[in-house]
């Protein structure tokens, strides 16, 4: 008896390992950003395949062959996709992380440009006036709002397929799909808040709109 207490003592001095602790992998700014991308063009691709199969599955009539047809595709094709995707939302595409990562190259492009936020809104906004409707999902892209993508700001974003564009509405970024005619998704606050200097930035643009537009166009 003694002798087995003796040999039992031991090993109670000497405590089981612990498991490992649970470690997460710490990734590197340009390796999140690039995990980030690939998500949004997965999405993109997803809605694009969707977007061409529909197409193809127009009436002969309806093709994008003539474009005498054009108006009577769009409707067909804004039709098809909207009962393809009846509850799409803001955030199919553009993630909360896809978000946070093109609202980032957006601003740090207006900041390396050398301009304000304050500059770019005006730029971006001057000519929409008051009451023309908000953008919203599977809906049309309001026809009397300006397009205006600036060069700067459009090469801070990803590329995108021949059916989809970018379009800015106020600080929002709306990705459009132009051959449906339709609102595929909306991030908002995309752009950085103007904050002051809006006026004092509003003015130049104003006398000489003839800037503004060889600026944005």
């Amino acid at each position: 008896m003694l002798a087995w207490i003796v040999l039992q003592v031991p090993l109670a001095l000497f405590p089981a390992p612990a498991p490992p602790a649970c470690q997460l992998d710490v990734l590197p700014p340009f390796a999140l950003e690039e995990r980030t991308l690939r998500d949004f063009n997965q999405r993109v691709d997803q809605y694009v395949r969707l977007h061409r199969r529909l197409e193809r599955g127009l009436p002969p009539e309806h093709l994008f062959g003539d474009l005498e047809d054009m108006p009577e595709a769009v409707d067909a094709l804004h039709v098809a996709l909207v009962d393809a995707r009846p509850h799409a939302q803001a955030g199919s595409i553009f993630t909360p992380a896809v978000a946070d990562l093109l609202s980032a190259r957006l601003a740090r492009a207006i900041a390396n440009s050398g301009l304000s936020p304050a500059g770019v809104f005006v730029a971006l906004n001057l000519g929409d006036r008051e009451g023309i409707p908000e953008p919203q999902i599977n809906s049309r892209f309001p026809a009397m709002r300006y397009v205006r993508v600036w060069p700067v700001l459009l090469a801070a974003l990803p590329e995108l397929p021949e059916e989809l564009q970018f379009h800015f509405v106020g600080r929002d970024l709306v990705l459009v799909d132009v051959h449906a005619d339709l609102v595929v998704d909306i991030l908002k606050d995309a752009l950085p808040a103007p904050h002051e200097g809006l006026a004092r930035d509003s003015a130049p643009l104003r006398k000489n709109p003839l800037r503004l537009r060889s600026e944005t166009e």
